[in-house]
């Protein structure tokens, strides 16, 4: 789940600070619920870099979890989720493959993140496509 945020101003030389001192305790808050299991002792729930904010988890409840905590803690800071320019997507995994499914996430006021599974993804500078 890649979420994107409204309210930091892009190129303003303080940007970067203030979102770090905004994101921290929440990455915190995240890694606490145990998004992505990677081996049997560590897991993953949360990625950050610069403005971006990718969202890990095993199952869709897992990561509708995650979001949900996402979304409350930017909501006390008066701060919200911008929908349209999130992404989501599942994995899943076959025999012989994988292929891109959609999870169908949607935040506390109904609205919905847009499918990556059908769509070219744009990230740091690269297009990625199922």
């Amino acid at each position: 789940m890649e979420v994107t945020l409204q309210g930091f101003t892009q190129g303003d030389p303080l940007s970067p600070f203030i979102f770090n001192a905004v994101m921290d305790p929440l990455l915190e808050q995240l890694e606490a619920l145990q998004g992505y299991l990677t081996d049997k002792s560590h897991t993953i729930s949360s990625l950050a870099f610069a403005d971006d904010l990718r969202l890990l988890a095993d199952t869709r409840e897992k990561a509708q979890e995650l979001l949900g905590r996402t979304e409350q803690y930017l909501q006390k800071l008066g701060m919200k989720i911008a929908a349209a320019k999130c992404a989501s997507l599942e994995i899943t995994t076959t025999k012989d493959s994988w292929y891109l499914t959609d999870p169908n996430l949607h935040l506390g006021n109904c609205e919905r993140s847009q499918s990556a599974a059908d769509s070219t993804l744009s990230y740091l500078g690269g297009h990625f496509s199922p």
